[in-house]
């Protein structure tokens, strides 16, 4: 099991290595996750895809929109705070 700390953590660094973004914003745990945006919160950038942190593993997958099942989730889940 990972803190959420940590997959802020992975989140920030998958961003800038895979797509060059430096920030994260609006992350929600989702129960068996966390989903994180990439970029910042005043600069919505479209197409930025957000991804799902494990909270057992650590691993990070694609959380694709539009999907039915996946807004499920982000209305059943809960928007967290971000570490300083």
């Amino acid at each position: 099991m990972i803190s959420f700390e940590s997959a802020c953590e992975l989140a920030l660094q998958y961003y800038k290595e895979a797509l060059g973004i430096s920030g994260i914003y609006l992350p929600f745990d989702i129960g068996d996750a966390w989903v994180f945006n990439g970029g910042c919160e005043d600069e919505h950038a479209v197409g930025i895809q957000k991804i799902a942190v494990s909270k057992e593993s650590g691993e990070i997958s694609a959380f694709n929109l539009p999907s039915p099942k996946n807004f499920a989730l982000l209305d059943a889940g809960t928007t967290m705070e971000l570490p300083e």
